[in-house]
Order: C-alpha cells, then sequence, then structure tokens
C-alpha cells in the first residue's frame, strides 16, 4: 500500500538513468513495475532512499516465503553510499526480520560477489518461435558478451 504508482515511476526513472550510465539497454519495461505492485502487492519489496521527499533511489524486489528476490537499482543520480546501504546493508536486514532464509541477488559478478553476495553458476536455455524476437535476444547478448569482455579486461590491465 506504500508503493505508489508515482513512486513507481519515480522508481523506474532512476533505473532508466542507471542502465543509461553504465552503457547498458533499458531491459525491463515500466509497465512491468507497476503490474507486479498490482497483483503481487503482498510480495513485492521497495527499499528507497528520498531527499525532501524526492525519490533519489531505490531497490525493487520480490520475495517469497523464504526468499528475497534481488532486481534492478535505480538511482536518479550517482549514489555510491546508497547503493551499498540500500543494495547490501537492507535487504540483508529485512530478510533477518522477516525470517528469510537467502537473498538472491542474481547472477553474481564482480560488483556483487564483492558485496558479500555468493558467485554461483547459472544456465539459462531460451528458444525463441519467434524470428524478430530471437534476433532482438542474439543483439543483446552479443552487447553483453562485449561488456563483460570490456569489463575482464579492465579486471586484469
Amino acid at each position: 500500500h506504500e508503493i505508489t504508482p508515482p513512486l513507481v515511476r519515480d522508481f523506474y526513472e532512476g533505473f532508466r538513468r542507471v542502465c543509461t550510465r553504465h552503457g547498458s539497454p533499458v531491459w525491463l519495461a515500466e509497465a512491468m513495475f507497476h503490474e507486479l505492485v498490482a497483483v503481487m502487492p503482498g510480495a513485492v519489496v521497495l527499499e528507497a532512499a528520498f531527499d525532501a521527499g524526492r525519490f533519489v533511489a531505490g531497490g525493487f524486489g520480490l520475495r517469497d516465503g523464504e526468499t528475497l528476490f534481488r532486481l534492478p537499482w535505480s538511482a536518479v543520480a550517482s549514489t555510491r553510499d546508497l547503493m551499498l546501504e540500500l543494495g547490501c546493508h537492507r535487504p540483508k536486514a529485512y530478510a533477518i526480520e522477516h525470517g528469510l532464509a537467502r537473498i538472491d541477488a542474481g547472477v553474481a559478478a564482480p560488483h556483487k560477489t564483492c558485496r558479500g553476495y555468493a558467485e554461483e553458476p547459472a544456465f539459462n536455455a531460451h528458444w525463441f518461435l519467434d524470428d524478430h524476437l530471437r534476433g532482438f535476444a542474439q543483439a543483446v547478448m552479443a552487447r553483453v558478451a562485449m561488456i563483460r569482455a570490456r569489463g575482464s579486461a579492465a579486471l586484469t590491465n
């Protein structure tokens, strides 16, 4: 009941800006967040920071009986310290407070493992009937591979 449509819009704007700052495509639609809040209000967890009543940053997640599933980060401006608080400390405190057994932070990457989230192998398989959607997915995966290669090169240089 505290997650209103204007808050979701503000969250999405911050999410869009994070994607843009990191050179990534905006990979989720705003409508998805609104739909999750409408259809699964008891499962949505949104930790947020405000300045003078205006949204600054936040982490979006979903929970079931034992796991908090972390979804995207949102920040209207660069907020390194808030990311540590809202992306690491608060989700852990929330999980403990609500008796959850685990936090699933998604596919681990170096920026997640240094925050205490375990790196685990992940396997995904997708099959697309639609040629246009298949082409889009292949283009996104090529972009992800390029970003990862660039990041790996930066780590080794």
